[in-house]
């Protein structure tokens, strides 16, 4: 994503480019609270509509700003003051991401559970052990337990949804996987992504997007 892009989302959420993620999780929390659809059901059409878009937007730019700011290492404001515990933690985390990212599963969801033990409060060690027990067929019911406590604390985070809806997905559950795909899609999660799964658990929807192609042509 370019600079200018994400400059946009900073001055959004009315935030600098040295905003913690503390800061941007407190300022989305605000913000999405503030502007959710179901404040407005008893608007206007026009203003329900504006507050619905205006919150896609919003969880757009904290999806985005969360990304970066974990990238530039702007974790915490107070940092040099946290237990060791919650220390241990974060290193444990960093750790944990290396390993995913290499593609070492086993260590990555052992290092992330170990954050996890020692700091339950922090939503990215849960995001992360619920990603890897993503991959094991015989423990996606600890994934989903994992993911609800994860939605629990931090419920205005898209990917949370769309996470979930993967996990019911992988589960066979495709009704209950498009309720969560379309949910997350709600919150302004990725629409590529999202309709790439919901075209997947909704084969007749795909089937009818397809007839609509060749009826163009036909």
């Amino acid at each position: 994503m370019g600079n200018s892009k994400i400059n946009y989302f900073y001055d959004l959420l009315g935030l600098t480019k040295e905003s913690t993620v503390d800061e941007i999780r407190r300022k989305y929390l605000e913000l999405s609270k503030m502007y959710h659809p179901d404040k407005f059901i008893n608007f206007s059409k026009e203003e329900y509509n504006a507050a619905e878009e205006k919150f896609k937007l919003i969880s757009e730019a904290y999806n985005e700003l969360i990304s970066h700011a974990e990238g530039q290492g702007t974790v915490s404001t107070s940092e040099n003051y946290e237990m060791p515990t919650i220390k241990l933690a974060r290193i444990l985390y960093n750790k944990a991401l290396i390993f995913y990212k290499q593609g070492d599963i086993n260590n990555a969801l052992d290092a992330s559970l170990s954050a996890y033990r020692q700091d339950e409060n922090v939503p990215e060690y849960l995001r992360l052990i619920v990603k890897c027990l993503l991959t094991k067929d015989r423990r996606l019911h600890e994934a989903k337990e994992y993911c609800m406590k994860l939605i629990k604390i931090e419920y205005y985070y898209s990917e949370n949804f769309y996470i979930m809806g993967l996990i019911y997905k992988k589960a066979g559950f495709n009704e209950i996987a498009s309720t969560y795909f379309q949910k997350a899609k709600q919150m302004g999660y990725d629409s590529n992504l999202v309709n790439a799964q919901l075209d997947e658990v909704n084969p007749k929807s795909f089937k009818n997007k397809i007839k609509n192609i060749f009826k163009k042509y036909t």
